[in-house]
């Protein structure tokens, strides 16, 4: 076997399924039933074929449609590109509430995670990205007539921190409830570990803001307390 070849095994060993299964089917190969060990040999065989990618410009686009489609009053709306967005804020305060359940529930179903990998989620390299703080400059961009955000991120990458930042994006409900996710990076299929760095950003921004929030609401009432007290006593 060629270095070349070594290499490529290497690299299909230590991506994760929802991965494999973007580099064969852009390549026309059906791999859904799949488990990890045979997706790894067949995304060797297919570079051992020399299998082209198969997917036009319209495939991307239509992707791309499907991901920013969500429901507006009962009737299908597709979002406007997240390209065209100009108006963002850096500001996150209004950004919904985000529970770490509803990143789990989007990895499940989006990323298609299996129990064992949602139960060891802290050994993920996504969240190895977020602990090891590689998302700054989030923003946000309330979707007008709508129910949700766009929130955008730059996500340095792993191993060449010198080069240019990736670009995570997500669609994000006012309950809360992720709807979809893309990337600049060579996956941008909405579950790649720039992604879930984003998410575990956002739940912790959520927690902290919300901690803020309840610190508040107990200075208030003791205050008021106090007002009320001193009134008695009058």
């Amino acid at each position: 076997m060629s270095a070349a070849m070594d290499n490529n095994v290497s690299q299909f060993k230590r991506m994760h399924v929802p991965d494999l299964k973007t580099f064969l089917t852009k390549r026309g190969i059906t791999c859904s039933l799949y488990r990890k060990q045979q997706l790894v040999r067949l995304c060797e065989i297919a570079v051992e074929l020399q299998l082209e990618v198969t997917q036009t410009q319209n495939d991307y686009k239509d992707m791309d449609s499907f991901r920013r489609t969500v429901e507006v009053n009962g009737a299908k709306y597709v979002l406007p590109e997240i390209t065209t967005v100009l108006n963002w804020k850096s500001d996150l305060r209004d950004l919904p509430l985000i529970e770490s359940y509803d990143i789990l529930i989007y990895l499940m179903k989006v990323g298609q995670w299996n129990e064992s990998r949602l139960s060891n989620y802290r050994r993920d390299n996504g969240f190895n990205l977020y602990t090891s703080n590689h998302i700054h400059d989030v923003k946000l961009h309330r979707l007008i007539n709508t129910e949700y955000f766009y929130v955008r991120a730059a996500c340095v990458p792993e191993t060449r921190q010198s080069e240019n930042p990736y670009n995570p994006w997500v669609i994000v409900g006012t309950e809360g409830h992720f709807r979809s996710g893309g990337c600049t990076c060579v996956v941008d299929n909405g579950t790649c570990k720039h992604i879930t760095a984003l998410l575990f950003s956002l739940e912790n921004f959520s927690s902290r803001h919300r901690d803020r929030e309840i610190q508040k609401l107990v200075l208030m009432c003791r205050v008021l307390g106090i007002e009320q007290e001193n009134y008695q006593n009058h």
